[in-house]
Order: structure tokens, then C-alpha cells, then sequence
């Protein structure tokens, strides 16, 4: 049996079909990535992500571990742990993957012939449900607004429940990983039948990509809807100064975390669906481009590591600040959005009178926001918006 590029390793892939062409029947005359330009051209690719991925997450974990006030939003705990699952991705998954293809022999051993798949399988799970978990989080903070906070011990056990189920989902995978020997050359590849691994694919791809983007689309649209239904039925609404600030910050955050969404889904859709169809149509191992197609949907999928340091950066005003502290080179790089620009601030406290619409009773406030007690739920969504401090 063959080592497939199935979806819970996304990495490992049939090394003797590379160099053997006698072992499954398969002609390599059309395997462009023999070629050592083409080997030069994915190993330049993969050094940028290498660097960038392990870079720019690290910059992450450092902003959120050096400040406590950045620690006690859950947001950015489960932050924090897709950046310490993209570091772990870069360190296995980046590196090894080209070298054993290209050199077409393990050289590490059998500890690490099991870790290495094992961890990117785990840091692939992490990942779509760490997204799962702060859409749905931040489901419960639009549509239910009074609702209780999620506490940030709460979040950290959802943090380990999340790498526990990992683990127990990955666990298959590497039970049937082993190193084989082919003549004098060591293999690390899978071993099992092809009607378990193809159940095991199915199972992979259900509940580390179906299942957790059709939650996060569902939670996202709902919440679209909503923020839209708000807008669309209060044109004329005004807010006070300091609310007016709480909604564009959350506006700024849904778009962030939807651009981590889209971005994530982006990358790994075509590898999922390669090794997918690979489960099923284990001939597809025989066509000429397969290496070269999984290559490249391989370093899609890799670069999703390096674009969400980005999106931090480009969106959230408290991680462009962190991030300048610590390399304040990025002062020119980081956009600056003008959140607490004094003339946009000043132009707010000139309104003498703001209107508010409550339970269709006019209330003036003249200077200062007044606070009064809304009668139920949908109107008190207008005076006051739960925000996670983003």
C-alpha cells in the first residue's frame, strides 16, 4: 500500500510511485516535478511560507502573551491557539513534505515518521474548529447581545477540548503510519487497505471541512442579516460617541474573522478535494500531473499560514499596536485607520443632540449619553452592543 496525500496528514504521498515505477504499475514519464527546475521553483515557494508562516505567527503569540489586556479577550485566545497550530504546521508539514518527495527517502526515523503527519493532521483540525468555535461565539454576541460573555476559563477548556478531539480524530491516521523499506531506501508511508482509508478520508473530510464551514457560514450569514435588519430599519438612528466607536470596532472584527474564514477555505478546498478524490480513485496515483497538482494545491493550502498575521495586523487597531511595540519597523506598514483621530472624535462631541429611538419614545440627550433601561432585547441591542474588545 501506497502512502495517499490524504486530508488528515496533507502532506504525506506515494514516495515509490516517484522513483519505482514497477511497484504500482504507474509510468512517470509525464512527472514534471522529477524536474529539478520544477523542484526549485515549490522549494522557493516553501521557504517563503517557512519563513513568513513561522515569522509572523510567532509576532502573534508574542503580542498576546506580553499583555495581559490582550490575554483576557477570548477572541484572542482562540487566536492565540490557530497561531501556535499554523507555527507547528510550518515546522513539519512546510519542510518535510518537499524533502521526502523530491529525495524520494525518510531520513528522521520512526518517531518522527509517525509525528509528522500526526501533528499536521491535529494542527488541521485545530484550525477549522478553533474558526468554528469563534463563529458560533460570535453568533451568541450579535444576536444575543445581553447574553453572558463566554469567561475566559470557559474558553480555555473549549481551547482543549478542541486539541483533544484533534488528537482522537488524527489518532488513525497515525496508528497507520509506519516507515517501509524498499531495498536500501526507508519510506514513510501509509499502511492500511484502501476501503478503510477511503471510510477514514470520508470521515476526515467531513469533520474537519464540511461540517465546520457549513456552521461557519450559517453563523456569519445570520449575523450578517442581522447587523443589516439593524441598519436597514433605524436609517436615521445617531449614536453617542462611545457606542458609535463599539460598533465600527465589531464591524471591524466580523470582517476580519470572515476574512480569516474565507482565506482559510480558499487554501485548503483544493487540496481536500484532491486527496478526496485520490480516497476514491486510487488510479489517480498513476496520472502523470498528480505530484505536480498536489504540489500546488499543497503550497495553497501552506500559505494559509502566513495571511492571517495580516489580517490581525490590517484590521484589529490592538494588534497593529502590539505589533509596532514589537517590531517597530511595521510603524510605516501597519494601516492606519484613524480609529481615534481627534477631528473625527471632536465632530462626534459636537453633536448637542443625539437621538435615540427607544421602544419608539424619543429620548435627548443634550451633551452626554443618558443611560436608561430598554424594554426588551431588540431595542436594547440600539443602546448598548456587547464587544470583545477587538
Amino acid at each position: 500500500m501506497t502512502t495517499n496525500v490524504d486530508e488528515s496528514s496533507n502532506i504525506s504521498i506515494p514516495l515509490e510511485e516517484m522513483n519505482d515505477t514497477n511497484l504500482q504499475g504507474c509510468s512517470n514519464e509525464q512527472q514534471l516535478i522529477k524536474f529539478l527546475g520544477v523542484q526549485l521553483i515549490f522549494s522557493f515557494f516553501y521557504l517563503i511560507i517557512f519563513v513568513l508562516g513561522i515569522s509572523g505567527n510567532l509576532l502573534v503569540v508574542i503580542a498576546i502573551l506580553r499583555k495581559r489586556a490582550m490575554r483576557d479577550i477570548v477572541t484572542n485566545l482562540f487566536i492565540l491557539n490557530l497561531a501556535i497550530s499554523d507555527i507547528v504546521m510550518c515546522l513539519f508539514a512546510v519542510p518535510f513534505t518537499p524533502l521526502q518527495t523530491f529525495t524520494g527517502v525518510w531520513y528522521f526515523g520512526e518517531a518522527l515518521c509517525i509525528l509528522f503527519p500526526f501533528s499536521q493532521g491535529v494542527s488541521v483540525y485545530i484550525s477549522t474548529l478553533t474558526l468554528t468555535i469563534i463563529a458560533v461565539d460570535r453568533f451568541v454576541v450579535i444576536i444575543y447581545p445581553f447574553r453572558a460573555r463566554m469567561r475566559v476559563k470557559t474558553c480555555i477548556c473549549l481551547i482543549l477540548i478542541i486539541d483533544i478531539l484533534a488528537g482522537i480524530f488524527t489518532a488513525p491516521y497515525a496508528v497507520h503510519i509506519s516507515i517501509v523499506t524498499y531495498g536500501s531506501l526507508d519510506r514513510c508511508q501509509e499502511n492500511w487497505d484502501g476501503m478503510k482509508r477511503a471510510l477514514y478520508g470520508a470521515f476526515t473530510n467531513i469533520t474537519q471541512f464540511v461540517l465546520p464551514f457549513i456552521s461557519i457560514i450559517l453563523c456569519y450569514t445570520a449575523i450578517i442579516r442581522r447587523l443589516s435588519h439593524r441598519t436597514a430599519n433605524r436609517p436615521g438612528l445617531r449614536s453617542a460617541q462611545k457606542e458609535e466607536q463599539e460598533r465600527a470596532r465589531n464591524l471591524r472584527t466580523n470582517r476580519m474573522l470572515i476574512s480569516m474564514v474565507i482565506v482559510f477555505g480558499t487554501c485548503w478546498l483544493p487540496l481536500n478535494t484532491i486527496n478526496f478524490i485520490g480516497d476514491l480513485n486510487y488510479d489517480l496515483y498513476c496520472w502523470g500531473y498528480h505530484h505536480f497538482s498536489f504540489f500546488i494545491c499543497h503550497v495553497m493550502a501552506m500559505s494559509s499560514t502566513v495571511y492571517n498575521p495580516f489580517l490581525y495586523g490590517w484590521y484589529n487597531e490592538s494588534f497593529q499596536k502590539e505589533f509596532v511595540k514589537i517590531l517597530p519597523i511595521l510603524k510605516g506598514i501597519c494601516p492606519n485607520e484613524n480609529h481615534d483621530d481627534p477631528k473625527r472624535i471632536m465632530e462626534i462631541q459636537k453633536r448637542v443632540v443625539t437621538t435615540v429611538f427607544i421602544d419608539q419614545k424619543q429620548i435627548h440627550v443634550n451633551g452626554s449619553q443618558k443611560n436608561e433601561i430598554p424594554k426588551n432585547e431588540e431595542n436594547a441591542e440600539l443602546v448598548h452592543h456587547e464587544t470583545d474588545g477587538l
